[in-house]
C-alpha cells in the first residue's frame, strides 16, 4: 500500500518517502539485533513471528538477512548522507557481538569487502561529502579482519586499496600532487587508515599496521611537505 500511495506522488515527495521507509527499515534491523542478541526468542512471542516470517531458523540467518539490507544500501544510497550513516552504524553494531563478527565471516561478500573490497562496487567511497563514512566502514572491516587474525598476508590483501592509492601518488609529477582527483584520493586514504588505526586495541593489531606503514610512510611524508597544508588530510 505504501509503494502504491507514492508512485501517484511528485518525484521528490516519492524520494524522501523512500528515504524515510529505509531509514525505518534500517532502525528496524537495528532492534532486531539487539533483541536477538539479547533475548531468548524460544521465549518470545514476537520475535518467534520475526523468525517465522524472516525464515531464520539461526543466528546466522538473521545476521545474514541484516547483512543483505546493510550491503544493498552501501550499494543502491551511495550518494545519501543520512542513509549511509546510518546503514554503517547497523553494519558497526553486527562487530559489537564476538558471535555476530563469527557469523559476518561466513558471509561470501563480507569476505569480499574485507580482502577484495576493489571488486565492489560501493559508489559513496568515491564521494568527497561521504569522507567520514569511509572511516566508519573501514573501522568496522578492520574490527572483522581481526578477529581473522594478524598476519601480514591478511593485512596486504584488506589494504590493497589503500596502497594502490599510494603506488599511483609515487608515480604521479609532484606538481600534480595538490590536484584533483589525487587531492581526494589521498584525503580518502587517510580517511581510510584512521578507521583501520581506531579499530586497532591491541599490541598485535598495532603492530600490524605499523608494519604495513613502515615501507610506506615516507611516500605520506613526502606528500604532507610539498603539498599545501590541507586540513582534510593532515588532521586525520
Amino acid at each position: 500500500e505504501t509503494l502504491r500511495g507514492r508512485a501517484s506522488l511528485p518525484g521528490a515527495a516519492q524520494d524522501e518517502q523512500l528515504q524515510h521507509l529505509e531509514r525505518a527499515i534500517v532502525f528496524f534491523f537495528r532492534e532486531l539485533r539487539r533483541m536477538f542478541i539479547t533475548e531468548d526468542f524460544m521465549q518470545n512471542k514476537v520475535l518467534l513471528k520475526m523468525q517465522a516470517l524472516l525464515q531464520a531458523e539461526s543466528l546466522l540467518a538473521v545476521v545474514r538477512a541484516i547483512a543483505t539490507k546493510v550491503v544493498a544500501n552501501m550499494q543502491q544510497w551511495g550518494s545519501d548522507e543520512t542513509i549511509i550513516s546510518d546503514t554503517l552504524q547497523l553494519f558497526s553494531e553486527l562487530t559489537l557481538d564476538p558471535l555476530t563478527i563469527e557469523e559476518l565471516k561466513k558471509i561470501d561478500f563480507i569476505q569480499m569487502l574485507v580482502l577484495k573490497r576493489g571488486q565492489c562496487a560501493l559508489p559513496f567511497l568515491n564521494s568527497h561529502q561521504l569522507i567520514k563514512a569511509r572511516c566508519n566502514i573501514h573501522r568496522t572491516l578492520a574490527k572483522i579482519l581481526l578477529t581473522m587474525g594478524h598476519t601480514a598476508d591478511l593485512f596486504n590483501a584488506f589494504l590493497a586499496p589503500q596502497a594502490e592509492t599510494l603506488d599511483r601518488l609515487v608515480s604521479t609529477d609532484r606538481s600534480a600532487w595538490g590536484t584533483e582527483p589525487l587531492m581526494g584520493a589521498v584525503i580518502g586514504l587517510a580517511s581510510d587508515l584512521k578507521g583501520v588505526g581506531e579499530a586497532c586495541h591491541t599490541e598485535q593489531a598495532y603492530s600490524a599496521l605499523l608494519q604495513w606503514l613502515s615501507s610506506r610512510f615516507l611516500v605520506l611524508a613526502d606528500y604532507l611537505q610539498h603539498c599545501p597544508p590541507n586540513p582534510d588530510v593532515t588532521n586525520r
